[in-house]
């Protein structure tokens, strides 16, 4: 029996990425098989990562030279990663769609494939008699800092933890002086005046039950507020925290056409327009100006009001390091709910910006 050589050979593409709740693996899962119905010579290995162990798991495949060919991460885990050689350049036609990344970052703008972004809203409730003003995020990773920080830029500290154009080579610590001494002392103020003080879960569900009168949260809330039937939300669009969501091509793949291919279809304004409509936490697709003219992301209020503040909000800094960062901060903030006096803020950011010179300053991470 002979062998058809004629036949092509099938490319098997290795794409790890963090949307692994059931409603956002059945969407993808959906784009995936149309790709593979027009590519047939392409069969897409799909890998769900959780965001607890996901990164540990990407450092160690990248240590092993195992990573896979298409990877998806946080736009605020990307400077990390990148800063590490792992990635591959992507033609300008697809790093071009968004202008979340800086120019002045050129060489992480060039490997990076925005494919959605979404911003933290200041989201109001129009019910009269909410029991709290204010809730505050308590010890919770990666949360204390995009629910607390806007608050704090409006509190005075516009220049703290800001994407200052410099993106890898900003120096977050000189901006720890007096203005966030004093918008610290505020935000205690805040907190010692009745705010609620709670884990993020806690505070949507605070914020869905009419319990507190305002929050910063994610697009998630706009599914959460819809089934069940909720009406009294609204968003006071202001500056915020803008998010995003990268794909990117590892830099030992062998499939690097194949890998390149399936990254512009992904990122194609129509893909990931399909993605955002069925999965709000996803945001919407990067180019947000052709979503701007879109019903799908006009027609709900809240909807319309999360594009409206993503437009007008920026990234955190991009900045190799900000993993390490980033608990030092959050260390920071929530100490200064309970501080017994201004000078005692006054020596908690000290504490904390002499760590963060510390990482600024060496070679790796903390």
């Amino acid at each position: 029996m002979s062998c058809n050589s004629d036949e092509p050979k099938q490319t098997t593409l290795r794409f790890w990425h963090f949307w692994s709740e059931p409603t956002q693996q059945r969407v993808l899962d959906s784009l995936i098989k149309a790709y593979e119905h027009s590519h047939p010579d392409v069969r897409i290995e799909s890998t769900p990562l959780s965001w607890s162990d996901g990164k540990a798991k990407l450092q160690l495949a990248f240590n092993a030279g195992t990573q896979p060919d298409v990877i998806h991460l946080g736009l605020d885990w990307f400077a990390e990663f990148h800063s590490g050689g792992v990635f591959r350049d992507l033609p300008d036609t697809i790093t071009s769609r968004s202008n979340v990344i800086s120019r002045s970052d050129s060489a992480m703008r060039s490997q990076a494939a925005i494919w959605c972004v979404n911003a933290r809203a200041h989201v109001i409730s129009t019910k009269s008699n909410s029991r709290y003003q204010w809730v505050l995020c308590s010890s919770d990773a990666h949360n204390v800092i995009k629910r607390v920080l806007p608050m704090l830029w409006k509190l005075g500290a516009r220049s703290f933890y800001r994407d200052t154009g410099e993106g890898s080579h900003a120096i977050i610590s000189a901006n720890m002086d007096s203005t966030l001494v004093n918008a610290l002392w505020l935000l205690r103020g805040v907190a010692v005046g009745g705010a609620l003080i709670e884990r993020s879960r806690q505070i949507d569900e605070s914020l869905l039950r009419g319990d507190v009168s305002n929050a910063y949260t994610g697009s998630w809330i706009i599914d959460m507020a819809h089934d069940r039937n909720i009406d009294f939300l609204d968003v006071m669009v202001e500056e915020s925290i803008l998010n995003g969501d990268v794909l990117a091509v590892g830099a030992n793949t062998q499939n690097n056409t194949v890998a390149t291919d399936f990254v512009a279809y992904l990122t194609h304004f129509n893909q990931a327009r399909a993605f955002c409509a069925a999965v709000s936490d996803a945001g919407y697709p990067a180019d947000l100006a052709q979503a701007s003219a879109d019903s799908v992301f006009t027609s709900s209020r809240l909807r319309r009001g999360f594009l409206e503040t993503a437009l007008i909000s920026r990234p955190l800094p991009l900045h190799a390091k900000l993993l390490s960062i980033e608990p030092i901060v959050e260390d920071m903030i929530v100490k200064s709910y309970t501080a017994p006096s201004k000078e005692e803020i006054i020596q908690i950011v000290r504490s904390a910006k002499s760590a963060i010179v510390e990482i600024e300053a060496s070679g790796g991470s903390r």
